[in-house]
């Protein structure tokens, strides 16, 4: 049975081919890539970057960093990635194509970490308002984005008091930081 090609597979098969948004497109997509290998080889240089790889990366169970001038650093080299990478690859717009799904779930990884959250907060000053709209509003506390909705695109639309979206192509009204993105809630 799992060697059964499904209409599931076959949709995923049609939304990679004709999606509008291709990452390796990108022209900023290998200075993206340049960034995240200089964060993870400090990561692999500094011992004392140890902990808070561990928890960031969810290798721990929880909590085990201390900030430090180095935490405090790396944190800031991670939030200026996300934010090249949001303004990049599109992701008001792409946040859930085939190409960011590796992307998106490596933030919210960040994101559930309670170092990097604490350091967020010191620098959300230091970014953009759709930035940091977006980070709070898709990336913090965020679970993977889940496999069956990894094509479906960001949509907009105004939440209503339930939680769910009016929109009628939010991806799946009223289930908040499940892994899939809602309609947009604008600030």
């Amino acid at each position: 049975m799992a060697d059964e090609y499904g209409w599931s597979d076959a949709w995923q098969d049609l939304l990679v081919l004709h999606t509008p948004f291709r990452a390796s497109e990108n022209e900023n997509f290998q200075d993206l890539l340049r960034q995240l290998s200089a964060i993870e080889q400090l990561f692999l240089e500094h011992l004392s970057l140890q902990a808070y790889y561990l928890e960031c990366m969810e290798l721990s169970p929880g909590p085990t960093a201390s900030p430090s001038d180095e935490t405090v650093h790396m944190c800031a080299m991670q939030l200026q990635l996300m934010e090249d990478a949001y303004f990049s690859l599109r992701l008001d717009q792409f946040a859930n194509a085939p190409d960011n799904r590796g992307w998106m779930n490596l933030f919210r990884r960040w994101g559930r970490s309670s170092l990097f959250q604490i350091q967020f907060l010191a620098l959300q000053s230091t970014f953009s308002i759709q930035f940091v709209e977006f980070y709070q509003n898709y990336v913090e506390n965020w679970d993977p984005i889940d496999d069956a909705r990894r094509g479906a695109s960001l949509r907009f639309g105004r939440p209503d008091a339930e939680g769910g979206g009016d929109d009628a192509c939010a991806l799946q009204a009223g289930s908040h930081r499940s892994g899939h993105l809602p309609g947009f809630r604008p600030a």
